[in-house]
């Protein structure tokens, strides 16, 4: 997974890709590093019987967990005022006021509209009732 991190990656810089590909360009390649230094030190730990590289080894991957739950946490958090509750696909109210705020700024809008649009998220709004559309296609097609 580290491998195609970092290809993916270096593909992306190498073959000017778009702005919303340019955006993960820097994550991609931080993630794949991370896992392949991460694995080097466990394959080299468990080939080599080197206790203390195994030790960090298992070290680092319950500070991976730990914080994988608590991005998982803050997900659950900034998707809906409260988990359980259904949200209404079409009314920006329901979530939290945190992605209120990050939907409704006027730069971050235009940056996440422009890569729906790359995506072709949104071609076929035409064919569907405004009761089945979600809200990023309610807000593309509303032009804000």
């Amino acid at each position: 997974m580290g491998f195609a991190a970092v290809f993916c990656s270096a593909y992306v810089q190498m073959h000017d890709g778009s702005a919303c590909q340019k955006t993960l360009e820097m994550p991609l390649l931080v993630t794949g590093l991370f896992l392949l230094i991460v694995s080097t030190l466990g394959l080299v730990g468990a080939c080599c019987r080197t206790d203390w590289l195994l030790c960090i080894y298992l070290f680092v991957m319950l500070i991976s967990i730990l914080g994988l739950i608590a991005f998982t946490v803050f997900v659950l958090i900034v998707t809906n005022t409260f988990v359980g509750k259904k949200v209404s696909q079409n009314r920006l109210h329901d979530y939290s006021y945190w992605l209120q705020n990050r939907l409704a700024d006027g730069k971050n809008w235009q940056e996440i509209r422009s890569c729906l649009a790359d995506a072709n998220v949104c071609r076929n709004l035409g064919n569907k009732d405004l009761k089945d559309w979600s809200l990023v296609q309610e807000h593309v097609l509303k032009g804000e």
